[in-house]
């Protein structure tokens, strides 16, 4: 169908003329290149006609009450083309400000490898976790023959065999990585998901639990490093359920009553726990920023 005629759905649907309903359901169905029924092109056009004709029977919702139906094609055409160059000239300065960004990304991160490079001072400071509140991140910059000796040795006599695998190898190939660490409370609502999904009816009992919620957001997909996370939330926690997802470790720690102070000091315990081992054996960390909610 022509764009015309969508024009002219989007703009009834402006001025609210017609049945919403009908127009949305042309207005889909032009988006879509699907087949259109003669009777809804006719009840589009029979709409712009009588607007046209008497536009004083159709009240609009505008503080200048000027909006006007353009009908002449050619006048259609240039708005058209008008609004399309608009949309290129704001995606083009959306890439500019994306490349802009992406350059100062790569100044900083050129930086920080240099002062790495140059410096014999361990960057980990461990008394930033003591500022953090609700959340922090973590860079990781491995070394790789500390990397590739704690694989190594944190694997039994059959895992070996796997060590060669290609899987394992493109990992020990990461440099660094990034990991975000958050927290937060759940005071527990008795009957709260039942009712959801049974809107309100229901005989049978069910409730969200107290507790901690705790999560570990990986920048890059690594097992292993995963493995190490999981291993330090449950040497701090053993009761915490724990589960698991391609660039996340989610967990949860059940609670009869729950408060922010704890909450932080969970954060703390476990981030200092990842961070001493990753340090110590695998490269370096830096403790990046302090995120708030």
């Amino acid at each position: 169908m022509s764009s015309t005629l969508l024009d002219s759905v989007k703009r009834l649907l402006a001025l609210e003329i017609g049945d919403k309903g009908r127009l949305e359901h042309i207005k889909d169905s032009l988006e879509k290149n699907k087949t259109l029924y003669s009777s809804d092109k006719n009840y589009v056009e029979n709409k712009i006609k009588q607007y046209a004709q008497n536009p004083e029977k159709f009240p609009i919702n505008n503080k200048s009450n000027k909006i006007e139906i353009i009908t002449d094609q050619l006048e259609i055409s240039r708005i058209n083309q008008e609004e399309s160059y608009d949309i290129r000239a704001k995606r083009r300065e959306e890439l500019r400000q994306q490349e802009d960004l992406a350059k100062l990304n790569q100044k900083e991160e050129a930086e920080l490898l240099e002062k790495l490079k140059n410096t014999s001072n361990d960057l980990y400071v461990p008394e930033q976790i003591e500022k953090t509140d609700d959340s922090v991140s973590i860079r990781i910059f491995y070394d790789a023959y500390r990397k590739n000796k704690k694989y190594w040795e944190s694997t039994d006599t059959l895992d070996r065999i796997k060590f060669s695998s290609p899987e394992i190898q493109e990992e020990l190939k990461i440099k660094q990585n990034k990991i975000t660490l958050r927290i937060s409370t759940e005071h527990g609502t008795a009957n709260k998901f039942a009712q959801l999904i049974s809107g309100g009816n229901y005989n049978f009992w069910d409730h969200d639990s107290a507790g901690y919620y705790f999560q570990v957001h990986l920048s890059i997909d690594e097992e292993f490093l995963k493995k190490i996370i999981i291993k330090h939330i449950r040497f701090c926690y053993p009761e915490m359920s724990i589960y698991e997802s391609k660039l996340s470790v989610t967990s949860f720690l059940p609670r009869g009553k729950v408060d922010y102070s704890t909450a932080s000091e969970i954060l703390k315990r476990i981030t200092r726990s990842i961070c001493d081992e990753i340090n110590q054996d695998m490269g370096s960390i830096i403790i990046e920023e302090r995120l708030r909610r």
